[in-house]
Formats: structure tokens, C-alpha cells, sequence
């Protein structure tokens, strides 16, 4: 018998979930962080293009596939990120999951490397997260990100608003917005103020958080 598509998902969900929900349970009894970094700014600004200007490109550091295995390691992840830099990335986003091969430590491993070598210049950075609780973004603050993923299909509608208001508190209002990529999810607040990207994952939604205007989601599961 053949496995649905849908219930290929499912099962792919729950496999980053279940783990995700225990590690966020380990955050919360830990000790409160007190941020470090502070997020830069600017990410619509460094992703907005007018006519006739170059694509604005958003590179990605993952280590691993849970469908492909393991993906190249030639360089490690701060390196990555500064080729990247070079290569002209407008953002770079950086996969803080245990099972894609990240973690919040690469994350601010890369933003200390663009701060330290291009400053005010670098690309900004979007935490790669399955967002499920308010801890997660003290985390992705703390790491250096200047924006964060919000998946909307692994949280109800009102877990989804409840963290559009943990990202007000977490930055001032002068930088943050909120995409929405598609029309199948409530529309959460508007500007919040901590830059978050939303995605909602239908079964037609692909994994890509910030696409160029005029790009449509690609077909395709988590990978």
C-alpha cells in the first residue's frame, strides 16, 4: 500500500517535532538568557528590490538532509557565511535544528565572523527554527539573528499571534514586519516587532522562507 503524501509529512513533522518539543521543555527549565547580540535591522531593506536592480539572494547553512544524509562540510559554517557574504547573499539563513546538522551556536558562530569582518555591511541573518515556543526566540536573539522563521502548520492559530507578540517584546518597532506567503493561515498581527518570516506549509507549500517578489512556493516537504 502507498503512503499518501500528506502522511509522508506528517511523519516528517512529527520526527522533528517530537524531539523539538523536548529540547524547547529543557530550554524552559534552564536558566534565562540575557541577550548578547542584538539583531541589525534592515531585512526588508537588504531584501527589497526595485526595477531593474539585481536579484537579492538568500543563501543557506545546513549540514544535513534528513531525506539526503549528510551535505558538504568544507567549510564550516562561520566560513560559509562569509563566502556567502562575498558572493553577494543578501541574507543567510542559518538552520538551528538538531536533525538539519545546526545549532543556535553556529548561528552566532556566523554572525560573529560578519560582524567582525563587514560590520554594519553584513547580510542579515534568519534563524532556521521550528518555532514552537517564546524560549526559542530569546535563543535566536541571543544567537545573533536578525530575523526568525514562524512555521505556521506546527502551531495552532492562536499560538501563532501569541508569538507574533513574544517577538514585539524581544526588539523596538522601527525594523520588524511580517511576510505572509500564503492565504491559507489567519493573518497574525501587524508589525510585529521582531523581524519574523511566516510560512504557512500546506501540502503545496515548499520549504523556502523569503523568496524575491514574484516567485511562487516550490512543491516539496521539508528536506
Amino acid at each position: 500500500m502507498r503512503i499518501g503524501i500528506r502522511h509522508r509529512r506528517r511523519g516528517m513533522l512529527d520526527r522533528i517535532l517530537i524531539p523539538k518539543r523536548a529540547e524547547v521543555a529543557r530550554m524552559l527549565a534552564g536558566p534565562r538568557l540575557a541577550a548578547r547580540r542584538t539583531p541589525g535591522g534592515g531585512v526588508l531593506a537588504a531584501l527589497r528590490r526595485a526595477e531593474g536592480d539585481a536579484l537579492r539572494l538568500v543563501a543557506e547553512i545546513k549540514l544535513r538532509s534528513p531525506s539526503a544524509g549528510e551535505l558538504s562540510r568544507r567549510l564550516e559554517p562561520a566560513a560559509r557565511a562569509m563566502a556567502y557574504a562575498r558572493g553577494g547573499a543578501a541574507m543567510i539563513s542559518v538552520l538551528c535544528d538538531e536533525l538539519f546538522g545546526g545549532g543556535f551556536a553556529q548561528l552566532a558562530a556566523c554572525r560573529d565572523r560578519l560582524d567582525a569582518e563587514l560590520g554594519a555591511q553584513r547580510p542579515r541573518l534568519l534563524c532556521k527554527e521550528f518555532v514552537l515556543d517564546p524560549v526559542q526566540l530569546d535563543r535566536a536573539v541571543d544567537a545573533g539573528a536578525d530575523a526568525v522563521l514562524l512555521i505556521a502548520r506546527i502551531v495552532e492559530p492562536a499560538e501563532l499571534t501569541a508569538l507574533a507578540h513574544a517577538a514585539r517584546a524581544r526588539a523596538s518597532s522601527r525594523w520588524s514586519r511580517w511576510r505572509r506567503w500564503a492565504s491559507s493561515t489567519p493573518r497574525p498581527p501587524p508589525a510585529p516587532s521582531w523581524s519574523a518570516s511566516t510560512r504557512a506549509t500546506s501540502t503545496r507549500c515548499g520549504s523556502t522562507s523569503i523568496r524575491p517578489p514574484g516567485c511562487s512556493p516550490a512543491s516539496r516537504p521539508p528536506s
